[in-house]
């Protein structure tokens, strides 16, 4: 799922929202082999239309307000995601009035979404399986107990092309607040990875272009008599594949033990609901110092992100990465600079 951050105020827990098992029964139910070496797929709800009537009917009021709002047809198996980002746009715009019904509905939703999107998930890594098998291994490799180590993982030509952090930065803080349309696509719903793929290619790592989306890591534009058409790989434009794809270094829930180890020009990833999607990215371009900062103590970092479009210390109001300390969220560095 690409995500935003999001608010919580210091008092709430994050973790008393998050009940996907309120709705249904999910667990792992395939394997895939790769190299003679089986995998466990991404677990699933057991009926999951059954677990998406659970969900409507307790959420029922909420759903119906986000419907009015954006218009949209009742929530189902197509739309799900426009729920999502259109929820997002509500959470982020009015937590402070929200009731806590609200907020309670919100969470709920992406905890829900982010076990219901695992059908559609699935597919995307037996197509993977096919084409890129070594992506498909760091994907379904089981890191969830693993907390900052370096990962083994797939070691792409992107990720051993030199990154010049300087220009990304730059062009991270001059885009970070609107969208570069003259070169680029701009996901109305959902931007960040997008965003993260350009700040490479300023950065100077260039583009593995295919003809097919699940492999490579690129972005093309087509100039037409109706205008341009853009395409792009599932890694380019997709959190969870462009984490995997550009390699996980490190992970931890420790808001403290994370912010210790970036460095300005690091990739970073959250994981909110901690089963193993990386659900939204962002860059670092600059460290700060170890403070207490809304009473946690960490060392502030300034995040330039997409979805909610912004270049903020953690520490600002706007900036919400902080509130996914501890529990079972996990906090991510990608793919670092040399």
């Amino acid at each position: 799922m690409i995500m935003g951050a999001t608010t919580i105020k210091n008092e709430e827990s994050i973790s008393e929202f998050f009940t996907p098992e309120a709705y249904g029964i999910y667990s792992i139910k395939d394997k895939v082999t790769i190299n003679n070496t089986s995998y466990d797929l991404l677990a699933t709800y057991n009926e999951p239309q059954k677990a998406m009537e659970n969900f409507k009917r307790t959420n029922y009021a909420y759903l119906r307000k986000i419907q009015k709002k954006y218009d949209l047809d009742e929530l189902n198996s197509e739309n799900y995601y426009d729920y999502y980002y259109c929820s997002l746009e509500y959470y982020s715009g009015n937590c402070d009035e929200m009731p806590v019904s609200d907020k309670k509905s919100y969470h709920s939703l992406c905890e829900f979404i982010d076990i219901y999107e695992n059908n559609d998930n699935n597919k995307d890594i037996i197509e993977l399986c096919k084409n890129d098998s070594q992506l498909a291994v760091s994907i379904l490799s089981n890191d969830n107990n693993k907390e900052l180590d370096v990962f083994a993982s797939y070691a792409t030509t992107t990720r051993s092309e030199s990154f010049n952090a300087y220009k990304g930065s730059q062009y991270a803080q001059d885009w970070a607040t609107s969208r570069n349309t003259n070169y680029y696509y701009s996901f109305s719903r959902g931007d960040c990875a997008n965003f993260m793929s350009q700040i490479l290619e300023a950065g100077g790592v260039k583009q593995i272009v295919y003809n097919d989306a699940s492999k490579g890591w690129w972005h093309k534009r087509t100039e037409t008599h109706l205008g341009p058409i853009d395409s792009h790989s599932q890694s380019w434009a997709t959190a969870w594949v462009f984490a995997n794809y550009q390699g996980k270094y490190m992970k931890t829930n420790n808001l403290r033990t994370f912010s210790g180890k970036l460095l300005p020009g690091d990739f970073i990833g959250l994981d909110e609901t901690g089963d193993g999607d990386v659900n939204h990215v962002g860059f670092v371009t600059h460290t700060g110092t170890y403070k207490t900062y809304n009473g946690k103590y960490y060392k502030d970092f300034k995040v330039a992100q997409h979805t909610t479009d912004y270049c903020e210390w953690v520490s600002a109001e706007k900036n919400h990465w902080e509130d996914y300390d501890g529990g079972k969220s996990a906090y991510y560095v990608l793919r670092r600079s040399k």
